[in-house]
């Protein structure tokens, strides 16, 4: 028991040193907006980092969006090269485990590059609508081009690339199902699964709900401070309390709904 108080003593002082530490980088992040607005400096700030964006972003999305291109399809064929030695060789344990393992590079790398690639696509399209980036023709209107492309390609490859290692993954396990076309996929697919990997996909789904509630705060306190600092309204903070309200309420109903054996 007084362990337990010890504990929670601890856990009330963290608490209110953290509360503390935010409040008083709010307050001097205040000071400092109101400081900037009133000489006027925050607006040629923010200014020229638009500026700076607009020139920087169209080119670094072409460079970016080649790169991962290349690398997810590198990835790939290496998965399909072992995929083939281990079908000449399939006694070979410690290549079929290198292979399962193998399997999630190009898989992650597709999820994050189809992320990228709608983020960076949809500020290029602002960009060209809204500061007429590449409107006067040349170096900027090839840019816009390219990326508009690049786009399509990108959209593409992250849909068949894990096409592809489904298909695979399949093969080297022929009791699993689902196809990635499909809309319901993860459910075919986890109906599929053993206990154990049913067991890691549970985890796993929970560290994830675990790290978004996080992150929602940290983007509600950017969004909050926002509204001061860059004006940019309540819309930003809308969406973020929206998927924190989604992601929140659809663990919580489904737990309840779980616990009543349905």
């Amino acid at each position: 028991m007084k362990s337990n108080k010890k504990s929670d003593k601890k856990i009330y002082i963290t608490f209110i040193v953290v509360m503390a530490v935010l409040y008083g980088a709010g307050y001097q992040a205040g000071r400092l907006v109101a400081r900037g607005e009133r000489s006027g400096s925050l607006e040629a700030v923010l200014g020229a980092l638009k500026n700076s964006l607009t020139t920087v972003v169209p080119p670094l999305y072409f460079v970016l969006a080649v790169v991962f291109l290349i690398v997810v399809c590198i990835l790939y064929l290496s998965c399909k090269k072992m995929y083939k030695a281990l079908q000449n060789n399939p006694e070979d344990d410690d290549l079929w485990d290198c292979l399962e393992d193998k399997l999630n590079q190009p898989l992650i790398l597709a999820n994050v590059m189809s992320i990228l690639n709608i983020f960076f696509f949809g500020c290029v399209i602002w960009m060209a609508e809204f500061n007429s980036y590449g409107k006067s023709g040349g170096y900027e209107a090839v840019i816009v081009i390219a990326d508009c492309v690049l786009f399509f390609v990108i959209l593409a490859a992250v849909m068949l690339v894990p096409k592809g290692i489904v298909d695979i993954e399949k093969k080297l396990n022929p009791e699993k199902e689902g196809n990635v076309f499909d809309f319901k996929f993860n459910e075919v697919w986890l109906s599929s699964c053993d206990e154990a990997q049913k067991l890691m996909t549970y985890k796993a789904t929970y560290k994830a709900f675990m790290d978004t509630n996080i992150t929602c705060v940290v983007l509600y306190i950017l969004t909050f401070i926002g509204i001061f600092m860059l004006n940019t309204g309540i819309w930003p903070m809308l969406c973020v309390c929206v998927i924190m309200l989604v992601n929140n309420l659809s663990y919580m109903l489904r737990a309840a709904k779980l616990e009543r054996g349905k």
